[in-house]
Protein backbone atom coordinates (compact mmCIF):
# COMPACT_ATOMS: atom_id res chain seq x y z
CA UNK A 1 0.00 0.00 0.00
CA UNK A 2 1.30 3.43 -0.94
CA UNK A 3 0.00 6.76 0.39
CA UNK A 4 0.04 9.89 -1.76
CA UNK A 5 -0.72 13.52 -1.09
CA UNK A 6 -2.60 14.91 -4.09
CA UNK A 7 -2.96 18.60 -4.87
CA UNK A 8 -5.07 19.84 -7.78
CA UNK A 9 -5.71 23.35 -9.07
CA UNK A 10 -8.00 24.37 -11.95
CA UNK A 11 -6.66 26.60 -14.72
CA UNK A 12 -8.99 29.02 -16.50
CA UNK A 13 -6.81 29.89 -19.51
CA UNK A 14 -9.30 32.19 -21.27
CA UNK A 15 -10.76 33.79 -18.11
CA UNK A 16 -14.33 32.76 -18.97
CA UNK A 17 -14.95 31.29 -15.51
CA UNK A 18 -14.69 27.69 -16.74
CA UNK A 19 -11.50 25.75 -16.19
CA UNK A 20 -9.93 24.28 -19.29
CA UNK A 21 -7.21 22.33 -17.49
CA UNK A 22 -6.17 21.04 -14.11
CA UNK A 23 -2.66 20.94 -12.69
CA UNK A 24 -2.18 17.96 -10.41
CA UNK A 25 0.81 17.06 -8.24
CA UNK A 26 1.40 13.81 -6.38
CA UNK A 27 3.76 13.29 -3.45
CA UNK A 28 4.50 9.86 -2.05
CA UNK A 29 3.95 10.19 1.73
CA UNK A 30 4.05 6.49 2.59
CA UNK A 31 7.12 6.93 4.81
CA UNK A 32 5.61 9.94 6.54
CA UNK A 33 2.35 8.08 7.13
CA UNK A 34 4.21 5.11 8.64
CA UNK A 35 6.28 7.39 10.88
CA UNK A 36 3.14 9.24 12.02
CA UNK A 37 1.47 5.95 12.92
CA UNK A 38 4.59 4.83 14.82
CA UNK A 39 4.58 8.07 16.82
CA UNK A 40 0.86 7.70 17.57
CA UNK A 41 1.36 4.11 18.78
CA UNK A 42 4.42 5.09 20.86
CA UNK A 43 2.54 7.98 22.46
CA UNK A 44 -0.32 5.66 23.37
CA UNK A 45 2.07 3.09 24.81
CA UNK A 46 3.91 5.74 26.84
CA UNK A 47 0.65 7.17 28.20
CA UNK A 48 -0.51 3.69 29.23
CA UNK A 49 2.78 2.86 30.97
CA UNK A 50 2.73 6.20 32.79
CA UNK A 51 -0.87 5.70 33.92
CA UNK A 52 -0.06 2.21 35.24
CA UNK A 53 3.01 3.30 37.20
CA UNK A 54 2.70 3.24 41.00
CA UNK A 55 5.36 5.99 41.02
CA UNK A 56 4.90 9.63 40.22
CA UNK A 57 6.81 10.41 37.03
CA UNK A 58 7.70 13.89 35.80
CA UNK A 59 10.01 15.13 33.06
CA UNK A 60 11.72 18.51 32.90
CA UNK A 61 13.77 20.62 30.47
CA UNK A 62 16.60 22.83 31.76
CA UNK A 63 15.98 26.58 31.84
CA UNK A 64 19.27 28.42 31.45
CA UNK A 65 20.31 32.01 32.10
CA UNK A 66 21.67 32.51 28.57
CA UNK A 67 24.87 31.82 26.67
CA UNK A 68 28.31 32.68 27.95
CA UNK A 69 30.87 34.74 26.04
CA UNK A 70 32.58 31.58 24.75
CA UNK A 71 29.30 30.29 23.27
CA UNK A 72 28.64 27.68 25.95
CA UNK A 73 25.18 27.38 27.38
CA UNK A 74 24.48 29.32 30.55
CA UNK A 75 23.88 28.05 34.05
CA UNK A 76 20.73 26.10 34.87
CA UNK A 77 18.42 28.41 36.82
CA UNK A 78 15.22 26.34 36.79
CA UNK A 79 13.46 23.48 35.02
CA UNK A 80 10.35 23.55 32.81
CA UNK A 81 7.74 20.80 33.21
CA UNK A 82 7.26 18.58 30.17
CA UNK A 83 4.93 15.96 31.67
CA UNK A 84 3.45 14.61 34.87
CA UNK A 85 1.76 11.21 35.07
CA UNK A 86 -1.50 10.57 36.98
CA UNK A 87 0.29 9.20 40.06
CA UNK A 88 2.44 12.37 40.28
CA UNK A 89 -0.80 14.35 40.28
CA UNK A 90 -2.14 12.21 43.15
CA UNK A 91 1.02 12.57 45.25
CA UNK A 92 1.53 16.32 44.72
CA UNK A 93 -2.09 17.40 44.48
CA UNK A 94 -1.33 19.46 41.36
CA UNK A 95 -3.15 19.02 38.05
CA UNK A 96 -0.77 17.48 35.50
CA UNK A 97 -1.79 19.43 32.39
CA UNK A 98 -1.60 22.73 34.27
CA UNK A 99 1.97 21.93 35.33
CA UNK A 100 3.25 21.50 31.76
CA UNK A 101 5.15 24.63 30.81
CA UNK A 102 5.46 25.80 34.42
CA UNK A 103 8.82 26.25 36.12
CA UNK A 104 9.69 23.82 38.91
CA UNK A 105 10.80 26.51 41.38
CA UNK A 106 7.64 28.57 40.86
CA UNK A 107 5.50 25.62 41.94
CA UNK A 108 7.88 23.86 44.36
CA UNK A 109 10.43 26.42 45.65
CA UNK A 110 11.17 23.99 48.50
CA UNK A 111 13.27 22.00 46.03
CA UNK A 112 16.11 24.45 46.77
CA UNK A 113 16.01 24.04 50.59
CA UNK A 114 15.59 20.25 50.30
CA UNK A 115 18.66 19.94 48.07
CA UNK A 116 16.65 18.43 45.22
CA UNK A 117 17.20 21.35 42.83
CA UNK A 118 21.01 21.00 43.17
CA UNK A 119 20.70 17.23 42.65
CA UNK A 120 18.53 17.68 39.53
CA UNK A 121 20.98 20.23 38.15
CA UNK A 122 23.85 17.77 38.77
CA UNK A 123 21.94 14.99 36.97
CA UNK A 124 21.44 17.27 33.97
CA UNK A 125 25.03 18.55 33.94
CA UNK A 126 26.83 15.24 34.54
CA UNK A 127 24.42 12.68 33.10
CA UNK A 128 24.70 10.67 36.34
CA UNK A 129 21.49 9.39 37.97
CA UNK A 130 20.53 10.43 41.51
CA UNK A 131 18.69 8.35 44.12
CA UNK A 132 17.59 9.29 47.61
CA UNK A 133 14.87 8.95 50.20
CA UNK A 134 14.04 12.17 52.03
CA UNK A 135 11.40 13.90 54.08
CA UNK A 136 9.88 16.67 51.93
CA UNK A 137 8.16 19.20 54.17
CA UNK A 138 7.83 22.15 51.82
CA UNK A 139 5.23 23.75 49.59
CA UNK A 140 2.25 22.28 51.43
CA UNK A 141 3.53 18.71 51.10
CA UNK A 142 4.61 16.55 53.98
CA UNK A 143 5.83 13.19 52.77
CA UNK A 144 8.77 10.85 52.81
CA UNK A 145 9.70 10.38 49.17
CA UNK A 146 11.87 7.78 47.48
CA UNK A 147 13.27 9.63 44.47
CA UNK A 148 15.18 8.57 41.37
CA UNK A 149 16.26 11.18 38.82
CA UNK A 150 17.83 10.25 35.49
CA UNK A 151 19.20 12.43 32.69
CA UNK A 152 16.97 13.22 29.72
CA UNK A 153 18.36 13.90 26.23
CA UNK A 154 15.44 15.89 24.88
CA UNK A 155 16.77 16.85 21.45
CA UNK A 156 18.74 13.65 20.76
CA UNK A 157 22.07 15.52 20.75
CA UNK A 158 23.76 12.92 22.92
CA UNK A 159 23.84 15.13 26.02
CA UNK A 160 21.21 15.65 28.69
CA UNK A 161 19.25 18.89 28.76
CA UNK A 162 16.80 17.89 31.42
CA UNK A 163 15.84 15.02 33.66
CA UNK A 164 13.09 12.57 34.43
CA UNK A 165 12.19 11.95 38.04
CA UNK A 166 10.19 9.12 39.54
CA UNK A 167 9.08 9.30 43.14
CA UNK A 168 7.05 7.27 45.57
CA UNK A 169 5.48 8.43 48.80
CA UNK A 170 6.92 5.94 51.28
CA UNK A 171 5.56 7.70 54.36
CA UNK A 172 3.49 4.61 55.20
CA UNK A 173 6.30 2.12 54.60
CA UNK A 174 9.16 0.93 56.71
CA UNK A 175 11.61 2.43 54.10
CA UNK A 176 12.54 -1.00 52.76
CA UNK A 177 9.67 -0.78 50.30
CA UNK A 178 7.35 -2.90 52.43
CA UNK A 179 4.18 -1.26 53.65
CA UNK A 180 3.92 -1.10 57.41
CA UNK A 181 0.88 -2.78 58.97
Amino acid sequence: VRWYRVNAAPIDQDADGLPEAVVVSFSDVTGLRAATEDVRRSAGLLASVQAASPDGVMAFRAVRDGATSDGATGAIVDFEWLLANPRAVEITGYDGPSLVGQHLLNVFPGNVASGLFAAYRRVTETGEPFRTTLDYVHDGLQATLRITATPLDIDGAGRPDGFTVSFTDVSATDHSGTYAT
